[in-house]
C-alpha cells in the first residue's frame, strides 16, 4: 500500500541545476560541446516510472551524457569523497591523477581546480553522495527521496580493481538494497534497468529491467539482482557490431578472443 504522506513531486530539486545564467551556460556547454549527439535505445520500452539505471562506467563522458541528454530527469550516485573538499583533493591526488601523463602539472593545478570540481559535483550536478561507512543510510534516504519526486537514479557500481570481462568490472552489490528501502517507504516496486553505454557509438542501450521482490529477503536477492544486471549489460554490449569499448580500467575492442588493455 502506498504511503499517503508523500508530498507532491518536485523533480527540479532532485536533478542537476537548470535555472540561472551560469547553470544554463554549463548545461549548453555539456550538451553541445562535451557530449554531443547521443542516441537512447530502449529494447524493452522506456521506463514509465522512476527507476534505477545500472550502467557500465566509461570515465566522465558517458555519465555526463546520461545526466544531461536523457529524455527525463536523472540524479547520479557519486563517491562522497568527490563532494567534500578535503577528501576530493586527496582522491584526485592519490587516485585519479596518480601515474597519468602530466601528473606533475595536474598536482600544481589541484589547489585551483579542486574547489571548482567540488562545487560542480555538489551544487551543479547535485549528485547523491555515496558513503562507505555507517553514513550509507544517507545515500539510500537521498535516493528514495529522489525517486519519490519522479527522478531516476543512475548508478555506476563497478569495482575498478576486479575486471569481470571485456565490458565491465565486477559490481558492488550494495545498490541492490535501494529497492528494499524504496518499498518500505512507498509500497512500490522498484525496477533496475541494465544500461550499456556504447560511448564510441554514441548510444545508450537499455535492457530488460529486473524488479525488487518484497517476498524475498535481501540476502536471497541481492546477488541475483547484481548478477542479472552484470550479465545483461555484457550481453547488450556483445550484441552490437564490433566497436571500441571504453571502460573504467582500459579501452577494449569487443569480440576479441583475448582482450588486452590499450
Amino acid at each position: 500500500m502506498e504511503n499517503s504522506n508523500i508530498n507532491t513531486p518536485n523533480p527540479t530539486k532532485y536533478t542537476h541545476l537548470k535555472s540561472g545564467l551560469l547553470a544554463r551556460f554549463i548545461n549548453f556547454f555539456m550538451k553541445r560541446i562535451v557530449v554531443g549527439k547521443t542516441e537512447f535505445i530502449f529494447h524493452h520500452g522506456k521506463p514509465e516510472n522512476p527507476s534505477v539505471f545500472i550502467c557500465n562506467h566509461t570515465r566522465a563522458k558517458g555519465p555526463l551524457a546520461l545526466q544531461y541528454l536523457y529524455p527525463g530527469d536523472i540524479r547520479t550516485w557519486s563517491n562522497s569523497k568527490l563532494i567534500e573538499r578535503k577528501s576530493c583533493y586527496d582522491q584526485f591526488k592519490n587516485n585519479i591523477i596518480k601515474n597519468i601523463r602530466g601528473e606533475k602539472l595536474f598536482r600544481l593545478l589541484l589547489p585551483i581546480g579542486i574547489p571548482i570540481v567540488n562545487w560542480y559535483y555538489k551544487k551543479q550536478l547535485n549528485c547523491i553522495p555515496v558513503y562507505h561507512d555507517m553514513s550509507v543510510i544517507k545515500t539510500f534516504n537521498n535516493s528514495v527521496e529522489t525517486l519519490i519526486n519522479g527522478v531516476n537514479v543512475a548508478i555506476y557500481p563497478e569495482i575498478k580493481e576486479t575486471v569481470k570481462n571485456e565490458v565491465i568490472s565486477d559490481f558492488a552489490t550494495g545498490f541492490s538494497y535501494l529497492g528494499f528501502y524504496y518499498f518500505r517507504k512507498t509500497g512500490k516496486i522498484l525496477q533496475y534497468y541494465p544500461v550499456y553505454i556504447a560511448q564510441t557509438l554514441r548510444q545508450f542501450h537499455f535492457g530488460k529491467p529486473i524488479a525488487y521482490n518484497p517476498e524475498l529477503s535481501m540476502k536471497e536477492q541481492s546477488l541475483s539482482i547484481t548478477e542479472y544486471l552484470e550479465n545483461s549489460i555484457t550481453e547488450l554490449a556483445r550484441s552490437l557490431p564490433p566497436h571500441k569499448i571504453i571502460t573504467v580500467y582500459g579501452d577494449y575492442k569487443i569480440h576479441a578472443d583475448s582482450p588486452k588493455r590499450s
